[in-house]
């Protein structure tokens, strides 16, 4: 009876285990966003991704950006240097101020110059995670110096890969917590 108990709960653990480990990557794509101002200015290219939705999963539900690559072209217009276009990614339910967790992307880090430059870096480990509490991911451009107010200083084209780690609704989890543990009982 124990044995079987033990089972059971080793067996709804790993299921549920299992079912947390949902691990996936997609793209989104850029066509001519522009980056204007400095963060949190109006006039900068900023969106919010419903992870799941576009995962064609129900919305709502928790999910942990993993890593991140990109292949970008990136073109500054007047005095704006390629260094100075940055990419934001938070939770979007924590956009402004940014959360502890943000992280920003400088693709054109060390090039104070002004022209079109092509980007590129493999999928890689963030080395931390930015959790999305309800799955909805915000990305806004900006200008990390802002050389003219109000026109734009950069624009970007190419695509940015995330992978993911979708994290069920908890009464998902309790489903199969449950189907684990009605299972053992079955086989009794």
């Amino acid at each position: 009876m124990t044995t079987t108990r033990t089972a059971a709960a080793m067996l709804s653990l790993a299921i549920a285990a299992a079912a947390n480990a949902d691990i996936r990557q997609f793209d989104i794509d850029l066509i001519d966003a522009l980056s204007v101002d400095s963060f949190g200015d109006l006039d900068n290219h900023a969106e919010v991704f419903d992870i799941n939705a576009l995962l064609g999963l129900p919305s709502g539900s928790p999910v942990s950006v993993l890593g991140v690559g990109y292949d970008l072209s990136i073109e500054s217009f007047g005095d704006s240097f390629l260094a100075d276009v940055v990419l934001h990614f938070d939770d979007a339910d924590a956009a402004l101020p940014p959360s502890a967790a943000s992280f920003d992307l400088n693709p054109g880090f060390g090039d104070e110059f002004v022209g079109l430059a092509d980007y590129s870096q493999p999928l890689t480990d963030l080395g931390t995670v930015l959790s999305l509490s309800s799955g909805l991911l915000y990305l806004e451009i900006f200008e990390n110096f802002d050389d003219t107010f109000g026109e734009a200083e950069a624009m970007l084209n190419g695509n940015i890969s995330l992978r993911v780690d979708v994290i069920p609704a908890p009464g998902s989890l309790a489903l199969l917590g449950l189907g684990g543990l009605v299972a053992a009982r079955r086989r009794r």
